[in-house]
């Protein structure tokens, strides 16, 4: 409140200007939904904000934007907005998109004249001992490639308790803040001029009890930029598990189609 200005140091304001030049990437942290705290300090507001951080890869650098009282999509929404992403054309849409991550909107990350091309959404389990389970979603645009990754506690259970109060759900947000390991969302986008090229992992890992369980699979997507040496972390998403069970049970007949090799077709019949 402006009563307690005073004996708080009163109202500073400080300027910094950058010279930034072509922007290449940029990062959005943030929670995925407004925490306790948020809520209390905007009070009297119709919708809470949610604070977090924008990291921009430049021309020039690095640069890194905080805001603590504010919400942090509309900077990510200005900083996005001066990258030199030229649209492509022909470039037909499929599907409508609009992922949900934890009740945040993956269409609230759109440019107001980019169009979505596709979407597909990454489920991620965490293993035993991880309290978190992971979301991903990859959205390509007809300007960026945009990578929404958001880490969730997992369900209350058996396991959970013994584990600690991290895995109590999606309601104890505030404890896991204070705890320093609050759940997050992390956005990461790059032009597509600025992508030099992908790769795909698959990997498998032991199960909880080796010799009982199948072993669990998992694929990966990362992208790697034109000015980096290494595949960044921010642009990675992850599907666990992953793969096409053997066994199947039906539950309707159907018709199974065989072709068999030319050669063993009868005479006259193609």
């Amino acid at each position: 409140p402006l009563f307690f200005l005073p004996w708080r140091g009163g109202v500073s304001v400080k300027l910094d200007t950058f010279c930034i030049g072509d922007i290449y990437l940029a990062q959005l942290d943030m929670p995925t939904v407004p925490l306790a705290r948020d809520r209390a300090r905007a009070a009297g507001n119709r919708a809470p904000w949610r604070r977090g951080s924008v990291a921009i890869r430049c021309e020039h650098g690095y640069l890194q934007i905080m805001r603590k009282h504010g919400e942090i999509l509309e900077v990510y929404s200005a900083i996005t907005t001066l990258m030199n992403c030229r649209p492509h054309r022909g470039l037909m849409p499929i599907g409508e998109g609009g992922a949900m991550l934890d009740r945040f909107c993956t269409t609230n990350l759109l440019l107001p004249r980019e169009r979505h091309i596709w979407e597909r959404k990454f489920d991620a389990y965490g293993f035993f001992g991880d309290p978190f389970n992971y979301l991903s979603a990859l959205t390509i645009t007809d300007r960026r490639i945009i990578v929404s990754r958001a880490r969730l506690p997992k369900p209350l259970s058996l396991v959970g308790m013994l584990l600690g109060p991290l895995t109590f759900g999606t309601r104890c947000r505030s404890l896991q803040e204070f705890r320093g390991t609050n759940s997050y969302m992390t956005v990461t986008c790059i032009g597509h001029e600025g992508v030099e090229s992908y790769a795909s992992t698959r990997t498998r890992s032991p199960p909880f009890w080796p010799g009982f369980m199948a072993p669990r699979t998992s694929l990966s997507f990362t992208f790697l930029a034109r000015f980096m040496n290494n595949y960044p972390p921010g642009l990675f998403v992850t599907q666990r598990p992953y793969g096409t069970p053997v066994h199947c049970k039906l539950t309707r007949p159907i018709q199974l189609l065989r072709r068999l090799p030319s050669a063993k077709l009868p005479q006259g019949v193609k």
